[in-house]
């Protein structure tokens, strides 16, 4: 693949739902690429172009990492993890416009309402198919993106998906004026 190739999405794949993703958008047509985030340099990964990127990841020093990356390149990505079985979908992250993944971990840390309870783990398969409906759900989002039928609050909003227990929850995000990483 040459560095000068171009793509609607680019899935830098660390968990399933990324593996998931991946396969759900080749299915729709969509000219997608998927790289191991573990395996990439951040170069090689900034020289390919795209629509959106997309961090599938449990580690959150992924997230930190190329949240600072992206936002220095203004790059526009979305994110999708999971917690046990709970998992989460954004925010969209639009340099200079939107809140950044920093914004969002700040904004979490002091909100109440995004607290839960420690849940018992679950068993692999329940967890397979948690990341089936999340991965799902991750696919909707980024069809919506590269079609323009994105609607500005959706940019600012992470989903929360808890499969086990039937809630989905949209939660709003905001800027935080003195982020270190997309702050003025």
């Amino acid at each position: 693949m040459k560095t000068n190739d171009k793509f609607d999405i680019i899935i830098l794949s660390g968990n399933s739902i990324g593996e998931i993703t991946f396969k759900k958008l080749q299915q729709n047509s969509v000219n997608t690429a998927k790289f191991h985030v573990e395996e990439m340099n951040p170069e090689e990964i900034l020289s390919k172009d795209c629509e959106l990127f997309v961090l599938c990841s449990d580690k959150m020093e992924n997230y930190e990492f190329f949240n600072r990356m992206f936002n220095s390149k203004r790059k526009k990505w979305l994110s999708a993890r999971m917690n046990e079985y709970i998992g989460e979908i954004g925010p969209i992250v639009i340099p200079k416009r939107t809140a950044c993944f920093k914004c969002y971990t700040i904004r979490k840390l002091s909100a109440d309402y995004l607290e839960r309870k420690e849940n018992a783990p679950i068993d692999l398969k329940k967890k397979d198919i948690c990341a089936e409906i999340i991965a799902d759900i991750l696919v909707l989002k980024i069809m919506k993106i590269i079609g323009n039928d994105e609607d500005i609050k959706d940019f600012n909003s992470v989903i929360e998906i808890d499969p086990i227990n039937n809630a989905i929850f949209r939660h709003t995000v905001l800027k935080v004026p003195n982020c270190e990483v997309c702050g003025v």
